[in-house]
């Protein structure tokens, strides 16, 4: 027992022998690393730093091989990640950040404040390599962090909204990056707290911050805009060659390379970073090119390639901006398997994990992109060069290589679309896509043509149909699927009142005069459209939602050809800047006409335009000879193929949106229109078309609403036009009478009392005045009783519209003035108040194209409402109003297209109404039965003549 005891005593004696000799080593350990982090600190403020990250280094190595978590430690990590992103070396600064929070959890578990600037640091670097998803998480969390600590240093918070501008930027949503750089000016502009420190370097941060929204400026397409205000930043004599640098792109830009040279020379290259140097050969290179200069082009863009291998690597824009100009040379010298090779090599550079060299040979996955956008712009110049070499060498091959290049593109251009948090950004990237639709609509014709394969006319309607409505069609799934599981109600109502906050703000933005007002507005907009964006991205991380919204899947032709009934055909056009390529579609047959634009084409649609929309009261109508060669362009070769058909459903595209194809005229003396043929309805596009067949029968009661704000009697045989807003109509309020349903009149229809109403109807019909804004299409509107001098009051702005949800309603009819009118967006449509309706949900619109005159409007409403509830379709019944209306006229000149084809129908064609008209084919089949069961009957039993003699 005693050696037992001695035994035990001596263990417990080495023990704490141990343990102390232990805390003497740690002891030693820490003042050890505690020293090494104290000298690199020193280094560091002396601006030494590769000597101070020695130091950190080798503190950071002693703290973790004695296990010693301390906040000098923490400090030590997030100091070599700023040694590192100082030295471009970005993805050792992520590793050296995340260490740095992940020691200071350990130390301060809670007190997350501490990470907002560690955040947002590596977001920056995520930024800079290219990996805009981690990017932006990151940004994600810095920006929760600064709704719980909105006192956070406003330096800190500068940086997020400058970074976060960049971020956008970069992705392509030009519109919010302004929103985030806008926001960073604002906090440098606003008075410092008592807790703030005076910022040396703020005329340096407004020279940075407006020279991006300057950038943001220009790709937007308001360049002279962009161009003026970096020239007002020259006078801070703060990053001069970088203005410079910026003023010569945008000059390149708009193509005038004299300009940008001017600015060129200006640069003081022995200033500047590699990364300038690099930036100023790629221009020089694009100038030569422009100037026809191919050798000296490549000159420069070869020192841009050498510059961005030794400095950046083989993944890097500015290395992928030196291979594309250089292809660009090479095409201007007709090397074309010279420039292909440059395409592929500037492939490689903006895809992580693509470096074939085969120029047959695209990347499968383009999510795997370093700079999304450039890449789908390097890919479209591919297909192009890939079309030149096949003009050169015929080869089948080449042009097969063109389309599917093409068409990898738009699977990347789809993807980046879905990355946008507005429809604004995402209208302005249709419209920029939109042109490249052409090129490769022509080339699967061409293949077509070329091999006598039906595919590739498939896979040319396929491009067709994938051009237009795209942001619409998201936006209509959209309002079907909120209702998914998982996402909260407190979601949804914060994204509703976000919309409101908007649609209010642009209004009093263009309502007030005031220029303080206007920018205390614009502040207040500018927050509520990043906290919507901010939203919305909450939506979208429901993955069945974000599946469903994104659904980008075409229309196939036996899927659209299972909605049509043997009397329809639909009729879809494309525009080219050579041919308009026709497809139609009917239940049996799918055919595609390449028809080459007459030369008189613009100058005919002008002038039709012209006598259409631009009519002078009392003034002939001269409309009838371009419309009648329009018709022979556009109409008559198709017209064998849709022969039998009774009904036609247009599908135009960019000019001829704005065309009543109703008012072709059939033959030179005009004395038939196409509306004399058939009945015709309008779609946006292929793949918004409802299936008729699985529609509901109709219901035997509807509810109506029916709104008329400015009735009063004729008293004086006026003729006004519903475009002349707030004077009386006096025609309206016996139309909305006949109309029925529940009547609003004068002061009883206002515009608060249609959006309490609206989504319980399931017709509404508003004879009223209405204005389209072709500068700004959200401004367009409707109007309604004005009680008050606040234009808001009486004004349903096209904003506003988006905002509604009627998912009830089934037809609304805009007996107004201009309310298929706007701006044209290519690739996605006129941006009128009717589509503005059928964003909201509704499947039918009968809308106006020009200012409308009042009686005429009124009867030809009145007598379609009378043929839909006799159970005609809508858009029959609306062809059968305007033919009543055609046939009732004694004067020639109230006949013309002026009077009566500015009404068009846009939707869902089925009838709303039971079919009560008395069924006389059935009728008339019974008589001519009785008779010749008659005629049977004396036949057989009349007494022969001779019999009776």
């Amino acid at each position: 027992m005693v050696q037992v005891k001695k035994i035990g005593l001596v263990l417990i004696t080495l023990c704490l022998v141990s343990s102390q000799a232990f805390s003497q080593a740690k002891g030693s350990s820490s003042a050890q690393a505690d020293k090494l982090y104290i000298e690199g600190e020193q280094l560091y403020d002396n601006y030494q730093d590769s000597l101070a990250l020695v130091k950190f280094s080798e503190a950071r190595k002693v703290y973790l091989e004695n296990q010693l978590i301390s906040p000098k430690l923490a400090d030590a990590c997030y100091l070599m990640g700023v040694i590192y992103q100082t030295t471009q070396q970005f993805t050792e600064a992520i590793s050296a950040y995340k260490e740095s929070i992940e020691y200071n959890q350990q130390l301060n578990p809670g007190t997350d404040s501490l990470f907002f600037e560690t955040y947002v640091l590596i977001g920056t670097c995520f930024n800079i390599l290219n990996h805009y998803d981690s990017a932006y998480g990151y940004y994600k969390k810095a920006e929760t962090l600064l709704v719980r600590y909105p006192q956070l240093p406003r330096d800190h918070k500068m940086r997020f909204y400058s970074d976060m501008g960049s971020l956008y930027h970069l992705v392509g949503n030009y519109v919010q990056s302004i929103n985030y750089f806008e926001k960073a000016l604002s906090i440098l502009n606003q008075p410092l707290q008592a807790s703030d420190q005076p910022d040396p370097d703020s005329t340096v941060r407004y020279v940075r911050y407006t020279n991006n929204i300057a950038s943001s400026l220009n790709k937007l397409g308001r360049h002279p805009e962009a161009i003026h205000t970096l020239k007002n930043l020259i006078k801070y004599n703060i990053q001069v060659n970088d203005l410079f640098q910026h003023i010569a792109s945008l000059y390149l830009y708009l193509e005038k390379p004299d300009s940008a040279k001017l600015y060129l020379d200006k640069i003081n290259l022995a200033a500047v970073s590699p990364s300038a140097t690099i930036n100023y050969h790629n221009s020089m290179g694009t100038v030569f090119t422009l100037t026809q200069h191919a050798k000296e082009a490549i000159t420069a863009f070869e020192k841009a390639r050498q510059l961005s291998l030794a400095n950046f690597g083989k993944k890097i824009d500015r290395l992928a901006l030196a291979y594309m100009g250089k292809a660009k040379a090479y095409e201007l010298q007709k090397k074309y398997p010279e420039a292909l090779a440059q395409y592929q090599l500037a492939i490689q550079s903006l895809h992580f994990d693509f470096n074939s060299a085969d120029i047959y040979q695209n990347p499968t996955d383009v999510s795997h992109a370093a700079s999304p956008l450039l890449l789908f712009k390097t890919l479209q110049q591919k297909a192009h060069a890939f079309r030149q070499y096949f003009t050169e060498t015929k080869k089948i091959t080449n042009l097969d290589a063109s389309l599917q290049t093409y068409q990898l593109a738009f699977e990347l251009a789809n993807r980046i679309r879905k990355s946008y948090d507005s429809d604004e950004a995402k209208l302005f990237f249709t419209n920029t896509v939109a042109p490249v639709y052409e090129e490769a609509v022509s080339t699967a014709y061409q293949l077509y043509t070329q091999t006598g394969k039906k595919s590739y006319l498939e896979s040319a309607f396929a491009l067709a149909e994938q051009s237009k409505a795209a942001v619409l069609a998201e936006s209509l799934r959209e309002l079907e699927i909120k209702q998914v599981p998982g996402i909260p109600e407190a979601l949804l109502r914060k994204e509703k009142e976000l919309k409101l906050n908007i649609s209010a703000l642009n209004i009093r933005m263009v309502e007030t005069t005031d220029s303080a007002s206007k920018e205390q507005y614009r502040n207040r907009l500018r927050d509520n459209e990043i906290e919507l964006a901010k939203t919305l991205k909450e939506f979208e991380s429901n993955k069945q939602y974000y599946q469903l919204k994104y659904d980008t899947s075409s229309v196939h032709i036996s899927q659209l050809q299972t909605m049509l009934d043997s009397e329809t055909a639909l009729v879809e056009y494309f525009v080219g800047k050579q041919h308009v390529y026709v497809f139609v579609v009917t239940q049996e047959n799918f055919h595609v006409k390449q028809i080459p634009l007459a030369t008189t084409f613009k100058q005919d649609w002008q002038a039709l335009y012209q006598n259409l929309y631009e009519a002078k009261a009392g003034s002939r109508y001269k409309g009838d000879a371009p419309a009648h060669r329009l018709f022979t362009q556009v109409f008559l070769p198709i017209k064998e193929l849709v022969a039998g058909n009774e009904r036609l459903i247009l599908i135009p595209d960019k000019e001829l949106s704005y065309l009543p194809f109703e008012a072709l005229a059939m033959d030179e003396k005009a004395s038939q229109y196409l509306i004399h043929d058939y009945s015709i309805s309008y779609a946006y596009s292929g793949k918004l078309l409802q299936n008729a067949s699985q529609q509901a029968s109709p219901p035997a009661e509807l509810s109506i609403l029916s709104m008329a704000p400015f009735v009063m009697e004729n008293t004086y045989g006026q003729s006004l036009l519903r475009g002349d807003v707030l004077d009386p109509l006096y025609a309206s309020r016996k139309e909305v009478q006949q109309v029925g349903g529940q009547v609003y009149l004068e002061k009883a229809a206002t515009k608060e009392e249609f959006l309490r109403q609206a989504a319980k109807y399931d017709i509404i019909h508003l004879a009223t005045h209405a204005k389209a804004d072709n500068q700004d299409p959200l401004h367009s509107f409707i109007a309604f009783y004005p009680h008050t001098d606040s234009l808001s009051s009486y004004r349903l702005y096209a904003q506003e519209l988006y905002n509604l949800h009627l998912n009830k309603l089934k037809l609304i009819v805009l007996s107004a003035c201009e309310t298929n009118s706007g701006k044209l967006i290519q690739g996605e449509g006129v941006m009128s108040l009717a589509r503005a309706f059928a964003y909201a949900g509704c499947p039918s619109i009968v809308t106006t194209l020009w200012k409308a005159e009042d009686k005429t409007t009124a009867d030809i409403s009145v007598r379609m409402h009378q043929y839909l509830k006799e159970g005609k379709p809508k858009d029959e019944a609306l062809c059968l109003a305007k033919l009543d209306y055609i046939n009732g006229q004694t004067h020639a000149s109230r006949r013309s297209p002026v009077y009566w084809a500015n009404f068009i129908f846009i939707g869902d064609h089925t009838a709303l109404y039971k079919d009560t008209s008395y069924p006389w084919w059935l009728l008339s089949s019974l008589i001519a039965g009785m008779l010749a069961v008659a005629l049977w009957v004396y036949v057989k039993y009349r007494t022969p003549r001779k019999a009776l003699q």
